[in-house]
């Protein structure tokens, strides 16, 4: 098996064929099958187009996503995610793997010529450092960085090996080798916006990749992400950041202190305002642990729900 990482012609079409799709900015190949076939496109931080791109190690085998998407099915990220909260070592291994995904990235962005991010700097992708959302990005990390880098990474790995396995080559009839590659983006996603007519990127539906909204309200400040996902990427809408305290005194008293509240809802209500604005669905808000223990907990969710019908994880 070839280890080189300069991605020639060849790398490129076999990509495009894999991903139904024309791929750009590869920086590397990450991994490769035996016979020399990519198994993981590394891709460079910003594309040309100027998109962010936090996906550095992008899974790219039809048979290693199928057994990927096979072990999301099955229920493994909540598993994954439970472990987590509960194994000291594992969130501990996790978390390493996170920092060495942002050194992986920086190195990959100054080899390509693009520099920081600052639109993604402390970002990964994938969940990490505290949650798996995506087995791909993970099993991505892993065949990319090699053993122990991503030590979920390395389990995915283990239970797909019936399916995929990196040392046995399953290239023959994978994908499509017949005719030119892709030159237009065959993926799931676009094909079933294109025939329900949805050229607008703002006209995406709830279960496609139209603007959505994140916001994480920790004990000090709340910020806001709006993004959509577009062919080339991740696009930033709006960005936000407010200072708000809402842990002020929660040691002491155990409970939201009344004027932190306040201060709370009322960046939330600008935010919503930018939400509705932006059209973005759905909303996730991911709160400080400390709404989980305080007092006044419900007073806190019910805020949070009527400003903007979701649901403080």
């Amino acid at each position: 098996m070839t280890n080189q990482k300069q991605p020639t012609a060849q790398d490129l079409d076999t990509l495009s064929r894999q991903l139904g799709r024309p791929v750009r900015d590869v920086a590397e190949i990450g991994a490769r099958c035996v016979c020399g076939n990519p198994l993981v496109a590394t891709t460079a931080p910003r594309l040309s187009n100027g998109i962010p791109f936090p996906t550095t190690f992008y899974l790219s085998h039809p048979h290693a996503t199928a057994a990927a998407s096979r072990l999301e099915n099955a229920g493994v990220m909540d598993d994954m995610t439970q472990r987590l909260a509960s194994d000291a070592e594992l969130a501990e291994a996790y978390r390493a793997a996170h920092e060495q995904y942002l050194s992986a990235r920086a190195r990959i962005g100054e080899s390509a010529g693009v520099g920081p991010v600052p639109e993604i700097a402390g970002v990964t992708a994938g969940g990490m450092p505290e949650r798996v959302k995506c087995v791909h990005v993970l099993v991505g990390h892993a065949l990319a960085e090699g053993p122990g880098a991503n030590p979920l990474g390395d389990e995915a790995l283990a239970m797909m090996r019936e399916e995929f396995d990196p040392t046995v080559c399953r290239c023959d009839g994978a994908w499509n080798t017949e005719g030119d590659a892709p030159q237009k983006d065959l993926s799931r996603h676009t094909r079933r916006l294109r025939r329900a007519g949805k050229t607008n990127p703002m006209q995406y539906d709830d279960a496609g990749t139209g603007p959505v909204a994140a916001i994480d309200a920790g004990t000090n400040s709340v910020r806001l992400l709006i993004a959509r996902e577009t062919e080339d990427g991740v696009q930033e809408l709006h960005r936000d950041m407010r200072i708000v305290r809402l842990g002020q005194g929660v040691d002491e008293t155990g409970e939201f202190a009344p004027e932190a509240l306040q201060r709370t809802f009322a960046a939330v209500d600008d935010y919503a305002r930018e939400i509705t604005r932006h059209g973005a669905h759905p909303t996730r808000f991911i709160a400080t642990s400390a709404s989980r223990d305080v007092s006044n907990r419900d007073e806190f969710v019910s805020g949070i729900r009527q400003r903007l019908h979701a649901t403080p994880e």
